[in-house]
């Protein structure tokens, strides 16, 4: 088990089981290197709505953060892969993930933080993980 995971698990929201969210991650960062294109893609939208649900249950900005951080480094892994279906899978994972950031750019205080150099007080967490 790596650092990362190690420090992920720590930190997860109370009432989180640890061994679920690993087993889900894994399982979805697993089917991200298929040679099966339709199965990159429905596992980038599993990522994607695995982080949202995750976003909302965890207590602090801080928490978030330790989760995103293991989320890019396992993207950073397939996109550093010599294997073309894992760095497929790397960009189909930040193509859903990025879905984020411009869903809530219509109904959110994001446009307002980028155009200034630091986070709202008003910004969620899940805004300020991903800027």
């Amino acid at each position: 088990m790596s650092q990362g995971q190690v420090q992920f698990q720590q930190r997860l929201p109370q009432g989180t089981s640890s061994e679920m969210q690993n087993f889900t991650l894994d399982q979805i960062f697993s089917e991200l290197k298929s040679n099966d294109e339709i199965c990159r893609i429905k596992s980038s939208e599993s990522l994607k709505s695995h982080f949202i649900l995750i976003s909302r249950d965890v207590a602090s900005s801080e928490q978030l953060a330790v989760y995103t951080s293991y989320i890019n480094k396992k993207i950073h892994d397939l996109i550093s892969s010599n294997k073309v279906n894992e760095q497929l899978g790397g960009i189909s994972a930040i193509d859903a993930l990025v879905d984020i950031l411009y869903s809530s750019m219509d109904d959110s205080p994001l446009q307002q933080f980028s155009s200034s150099s630091s986070p709202s007080a008003t910004s969620s967490p899940v805004e300020e993980a991903w800027i």
